[in-house]
Formats: structure tokens, C-alpha cells, sequence
């Protein structure tokens, strides 16, 4: 070995010892804020990290997502499906009203590019095979399923007015889309009834299988998209099987958050800042405000999430 390999060697030791020594004084010499910055984040670590400990301890967790339950008993999971094939596929003729709309308004805005037009040709051919799909669904009864043939008929021939004419005014569309609309909502509400049935079946199971303390302690979370938050039917039957008492309190609405796992750490975050909130505050809702709610409140002159009524 060479006198200059040998050094080399003996060199990069020395330096790894040099950069040990000194990071301390370099992480030490940096500006107070990124050291607070980093201070923050191990406390809101320390914070975070009890929220799966507790969540486990609670005796039941219901999570409910479209045709999927989740129910944990002390951390444990178990899945009960909602047999609601029926509503799933009328929902989905429903949604061809949405469809319509997509490809029609940017035609209706000024879009006639080929790019736009092929998207409306692609429309037409899907909903023309949807009549026939739904007449043979052996889920849907024969009146509902004539009825949700009978709007995407007439979504169809519309379709085909506005290529054989090659444009949509927004005036034809409004017209296009509100004739429908009696028949399309006529079968949401079968739709709607009939997955409210089976959901409520499924969590008449559930409480069956616990115990009534249990039941009476259960958390839930519903997930729902912005758009439909309101008035949502898993909501609504969750609030029909655990009580008004229970919304803003043990039962909550997840916007966007539609996987097991991910309502799982709603629940988890909401319980463990209602545990927070007792032990600190004596208020089981203060920390679902924004810590600087009271600046909050005088710049308003009002609270705009008021905290939930009492049980």
C-alpha cells in the first residue's frame, strides 16, 4: 500500500470523529426558531403516538363506508358487508345524469374541439348499454328498473340530438337534464330505502352482538364526499340506530376518507383530543377548536362551529 493510501485511510476516520464532535454545536448554533420548529413536531409525536394505545381501548368503533361496515371491539376488527346490490346499481344508473352533465356542459360553454365530441360519443355508447344491463339485474325489481331504463333512454336520445346537431346551448341542456330529474329521483328514493333497509339490518347485527354498555360507549364515523354531507343516508341511519344524542358527540361525518384504516385515525384523533379536552379543560369539546378560538371568535364576533349540543 502507498504512502498516500495509507493517509487516505487514516484520514476519513478522523474526519467521521470531527463531524461527530461537531454536530452537536452546529444543531446548537441553529436560530431558536428551527430549534423550537423542531421541538414542536417531537411534541406533537409524543401527542400522536397515544392515539392508537387509546382508540384500542375503546369496548366499540363502528365504521361505516357505502356497503362496508368495520367494527372494532377492543382493537379487534371484524367486517360486516350491507347487501345492497340492488341500490349500488340503481345509484349507478342515477350517476348517468352526472354523466350527461359532464360531457355537455363544456359543449354548452363553447367547447366543440374533437377532443370534447369524442368524449360525448364515448357517453352515448355507455349509456345505451345500461338499459338493457339494468332490465336483467336480478337485484332491482321489474318498476324500478323500467323506470331507470326509461331516463337513460331519454339521456341517450338526447345525446344523440346534440351530435346530430353539433351543439348544446345551456338552455337545452337545463331542459335535457329536468326531464329527467322526476324519474332519476324517483329511483334514488328506491334506491335509497332499499339500502337503508339492509344497512340498518347489518347494524341491528352489530348491536345484537354487543353488549348494551358497550353500545351505549360506541364511537362511529361515516364516510361521506363534501358534495354529499348533508342529509347523508349512512349518516342518518347510523343516527337511527344510536340516537340524535349521539351526533357531534360519538358519531361523526369523515369527509374524503373512505378506507378502514384511515376513519380508524378519525375516530382515534377526535377521542383521544375528548380525553385531552376533559382532563384539561373540563370541556369534553375544546380542543376540537382551533387553540386561538377565543382571538378567533373577537375578530368574528361569533363562533361558526358552535360545540355540539349536549346528549
Amino acid at each position: 500500500m502507498s504512502p498516500l493510501s495509507r493517509g487516505r485511510r487514516l484520514l476519513l476516520p478522523a474526519l467521521a470523529l470531527v463531524l461527530l464532535i461537531l454536530l452537536p454545536a452546529v444543531a446548537l448554533a441553529a436560530p431558536p426558531s428551527t430549534r423550537l420548529a423542531a421541538a414542536d413536531e417531537a411534541m406533537v409525536g409524543h401527542y400522536e403516538a397515544g392515539k392508537a394505545e387509546a382508540v384500542a381501548k375503546l369496548p366499540l368503533v363502528i365504521l361505516v363506508s357505502g356497503g362496508q361496515i368495520t367494527v372494532y371491539r377492543h382493537g379487534v376488527a371484524e367486517d360486516h358487508s350491507v347487501a345492497a346490490q340492488g341500490s349500488v346499481d340503481m345509484k349507478a344508473c342515477a350517476h348517468a345524469m352526472l354523466g350527461f352533465y359532464g360531457v355537455m356542459q363544456p359543449v354548452a360553454a363553447g367547447d366543440h374541439s374533437a377532443a370534447q365530441w369524442a368524449r360525448v360519443r364515448a357517453y352515448l355508447k355507455l349509456v345505451a348499454s345500461m338499459p338493457a344491463l339494468i332490465l336483467d339485474d336480478p337485484y332491482v325489481p321489474a318498476g324500478p328498473a323500467e323506470q331507470a331504463a326509461g331516463f337513460l333512454r331519454r339521456l341517450r336520445k338526447s345525446t344523440e340530438a346534440a351530435l346530430a346537431r353539433g351543439s348544446e346551448s345551456h338552455a337545452q341542456l337545463v331542459r335535457d337534464e329536468r326531464a329527467v330529474r322526476p324519474a332519476v329521483m324517483s329511483a334514488s328514493k328506491w334506491a335509497g330505502r332499499a339500502f337503508a333497509a339492509e344497512l340498518l339490518g347489518s347494524l341491528r347485527e352489530v348491536r345484537a352482538e354487543s353488549s348494551k354498555a358497550d353500545w351505549r360507549h360506541a364511537w362511529a364515523v361515516v364516510a361521506a364526499s363534501p358534495a354529499a354531507t348533508r342529509d347523508n343516508l349512512e349518516t342518518a341511519t347510523m343516527i337511527k340506530v344510536m340516537g340524535r344524542g349521539a351526533l357531534g358527540h360519538r358519531l361523526f361525518v369523515s369527509q374524503n376518507t373512505f378506507d378502514p384504516k384511515s376513519l380508524l385515525a378519525t375516530v382515534s384523533g377526535l377521542y383521544y383530543d375528548q380525553t385531552l379536552s376533559r382532563t384539561v379543560f373540563a370541556d369534553a369539546f375544546r380542543m376540537w377548536r382551533d387553540l386561538f378560538a377565543p382571538v378567533a371568535v373577537a375578530l368574528t364576533g361569533f363562533s361558526y362551529l358552535p360545540a355540539p349540543a349536549a346528549g
